[in-house]
Parts: C-alpha cells; sequence; structure tokens
C-alpha cells in the first residue's frame, strides 16, 4: 500500500484499547477509547476493536488505509504475529495479525508498547533529530524503549527485554505485579507511589497521585520523602540504562510523566550524582510531549516505516 496514505492506529492497555487514524504527517484526524473486556474472546475483542476503527473512517471518509498497527503490552512475537505475558490474557498467543490483516485486507504489524512511545516520540515528538533516543513509560508498569539512527531495538523477546524489572532496590522487600523483588517497578511505578501515599499516616483514601505531588511541591516532608525516594530509584535504573545504551536524550512518558519538573528535577539530580560524567555530559533527560496518544501514533508509524520490525534477535 502507498505510505501517504493514512494509517490506523491500535494502543491496547488492560483495561481500554486507544484507536486512531494518523496522517503521515503524524496528525491524529480521529481517536477514541474502547473499553477492552479481558473476559471476552480474542475474536469478539478484536472485532470490537476494528468496528470502531471502520466506523471512525466513514465518518472522517478514508476509504483506502495503509496498514493497520497495533502496540500491545508484553512480550512479541513478530513472527508468528502475537504476544504472550500481556495483561490482555485473551490476545496472549492468538495470531493476531493473520485475524486483523484477514478482516482489514491490508499490512498489519505488531509491536510492543514501551517501543511504539519511543517510535512516536522520535518520528513527531521529543526524539526528533535524536541519534540515540531513550523513552521511559512510567505508570502502572514501567517500559523502556529505544531508537538507534532511527530504528527501534530489541534484545529480548520482541522488546528491550523486561527493562522496567531492573534491580534497584537490593533488599527486595517490594515485588512488582509479576513478582519481581526490589525492581524498579515494584519501587516507582504509579502503582508503588499510590500505595505508598495511602499508606501516609493522617491521608484519606484518596489516591490521585496529582495531589501527591502538589503536596510534596507545597513542602509537605511525607508527600516530598515518597516522590524523592521513587526520582532516586528511577535516577539509579536511568544511570544503569546510560552506562548501556548511551542514548543523547531520554523523554519520560506516561501517566507519572504529568508531574513535569516535579519528577524530573530530582531525577537530573540523581543522574548527576550517580552517572559516570563522560556519559551524564551527553544526555538530555525531558518530558515526552504526545501525551496519551504516544501509543496510537506509534502503532499507525509503523505503517509509514521502511523497517517496522528489524531488531537485535535474541
Amino acid at each position: 500500500m502507498p505510505k501517504d496514505l493514512p494509517a490506523l492506529g491500535i494502543d491496547v492497555g488492560g483495561g481500554s484499547a486507544k484507536i486512531g487514524i494518523l496522517s503521515p504527517a503524524g496528525e491524529v484526524l480521529g481517536h477514541e477509547t474502547v473499553a477492552s473486556d479481558p473476559t471476552v474472546p480474542a475474536p469478539a475483542l478484536l472485532d470490537r476493536y476494528l468496528d470502531v476503527a471502520s466506523q471512525m473512517q466513514r465518518t472522517l471518509g478514508i476509504g483506502e488505509l495503509c496498514g493497520v498497527g497495533i502496540g500491545l503490552p508484553g512480550h512479541i512475537d513478530s513472527i508468528r504475529g502475537t504476544t504472550r505475558l500481556g495483561n490482555v490474557p485473551a490476545l496472549d498467543e492468538f495470531p493476531i495479525v493473520d485475524y486483523v490483516s484477514a478482516r482489514s485486507g491490508t499490512k498489519v504489524y505488531i509491536e510492543n508498547d514501551a517501543t511504539l512511545a519511543a517510535v512516536a516520540e522520535h518520528r513527531y515528538g521529543a526524539g526528533q533529530g535524536s541519534k540515540r533516543f531513550l523513552t521511559v513509560t512510567l505508570g502502572t508498569g514501567i517500559g523502556v524503549g529505544f531508537i538507534e539512527n532511527g530504528r527501534p531495538i530489541h534484545t529480548a523477546n520482541g522488546t528491550m527485554g523486561d527493562i522496567g524489572h531492573v534491580i534497584v532496590d537490593p533488599t527486595g522487600k517490594r515485588s512488582c505485579r509479576q513478582g519481581c523483588h526490589g525492581c524498579l517497578e515494584s519501587v516507582a511505578s504509579a502503582l508503588a507511589l499510590e500505595d505508598d501515599y495511602h499508606n501516609l499516616k493522617g491521608i484519606r483514601d484518596d489516591l490521585r497521585l496529582d495531589t501527591l505531588f502538589a503536596s510534596a511541591q507545597a513542602g509537605d516532608p511525607e508527600c516530598s520523602r515518597i516522590v524523592d525516594g521513587a526520582a532516586q530509584f528511577i535516577g539509579a535504573a536511568v544511570v544503569t540504562w546510560m552506562h548501556i545504551f548511551a542514548p543523547d536524550r531520554i523523554a519520560f512518558a506516561g501517566g507519572l510523566s504529568a508531574a513535569g519538573e516535579n519528577l524530573l528535577e530530582p531525577i537530573r539530580k540523581s543522574v548527576s550524582r550517580l552517572a559516570m560524567k563522560d556519559y551524564a555530559v551527553n544526555v538530555s533527560i525531558l518530558k515526552a510531549t504526545l501525551g496519551s496518544k504516544a501509543g496510537l501514533v506509534g502503532a499507525a508509524a509503523l505503517c509509514f516505516s521502511d523497517h517496522p520490525h528489524e531488531q537485535v534477535q535474541s
């Protein structure tokens, strides 16, 4: 299909999927969020996404698409066109690419959602012009994507491995959702911060993280301790990734990135304290710019790429 046609992007999450149509210039022509019922079988779930996309095409007056890109949380098997160990169990091991291709009549690509955030930001957002671009998605989970010379890199399982589970707390007192003890996700994900905030003495049962960051900014010592502690852990992980991948730019995406400089500045301080100088002086740390649409933008952008599945095989 000609790459000057729009593309469909589907960003699948555990609770919902973001669906949108993207122009080659990066304009989101239309988008919707659709509930993802984990109890629904894979064909019915994918049909729901595609039905919404078809209606969107009709509303926008768009006939042909150059392709469909699908972002999925979990391991990616691009040879078989499926996923494993994701948070939408119905899709695990299901032939997603074959099914969607048969229904849509066009080329279909799949990719890990954290990698797609990096693809989107590199092509249209905070990573433009970067030769070695790292994106860190801070949310319920923690994901990392890496773009080298315009190409997404994979190290294992069709992803950057389980890099959000790098060990930063050797005491291993807490575990993440996957049962990994002492990993970054266990101590600095949105779930970890919500748990810390919830357990603060005198704090009401209100898990809004924007309130946590606002209170820390206002000088609340206990909230500041939570935010600074998370920043220390994130900074330690970032330095580890810097020493391995030597990025020239790192962009933070995901729900926690909404805290902006209230989180980024303590992360920078942690990085400056821990990193080898040769790495620290050559990297900028900033907030991603595409917000919640990054996943669907990156998914659709796969259809415009000449190398959507090039990777380092494990």
